[in-house]
């Protein structure tokens, strides 16, 4: 069965919403900005790929970062791969959501940016054979040690998606082609 959690639910205070069907855990964890150099980095180093892919997890819905997700992709001409929790932080008729060539996009890239998301039995743990053997990585995770966890991280960034893509998606716009 396939749950969708809104975001009156995600608002929902600590121990439950008031019908009780969705438990909220408060936690204490404070968004990490990145740097200017770290930000504008990480996009280039995905602009200067011939092949760029952006893959989406939970951790775009939870930090209702769709907007800028989709911003970014558009911005790399990329193709965007979204992990069934994450269902719906790409609109299906999006013309860079690419749900039916996954195992394509997976081999045929050369840069992947994985944002909220971790490299487990669902990304394959980002090896080959599903994944080509060349690429590189950007990995953006709320939880640091959640980065690189089953593969190697060419460029690791740290912190909320909804913090760290408005400031990546804004360089992506600044930058020239």
């Amino acid at each position: 069965m396939a749950t969708d959690i809104g975001r009156a639910q995600r608002a929902a205070p600590a121990g439950g919403n008031s019908t009780g069907h969705c438990r909220a855990y408060a936690a204490d964890v404070r968004p990490v900005g990145v740097g200017v150099s770290n930000r504008h980095d990480a996009y280039l180093y995905l602009k200067a790929q011939q092949r760029p892919l952006v893959v989406a997890g939970t951790g775009v819905l939870w930090a209702d970062a769709s907007a800028e997700l989709v911003a970014l992709a558009e911005r790399l001409d990329a193709p965007v791969l979204v992990s069934p929790a994450a269902r719906g932080v790409v609109p299906f008729e999006h013309p860079n959501h690419v749900p039916a060539a996954r195992s394509k996009a997976l081999k045929g890239a050369d840069a992947v940016i994985v944002v909220g998301s971790r490299f487990n039995f669902m990304l394959a743990y980002g090896q080959p054979p599903r994944w080509n053997p060349e690429v590189q990585i950007v990995q953006l995770d709320i939880q640091a040690e959640g980065i690189g966890t089953n593969r190697a991280v060419d460029v690791p960034l740290v912190g909320d998606a909804g913090v760290v893509l408005v400031p990546v998606a804004a360089c992506a716009r600044g930058a020239s082609s």
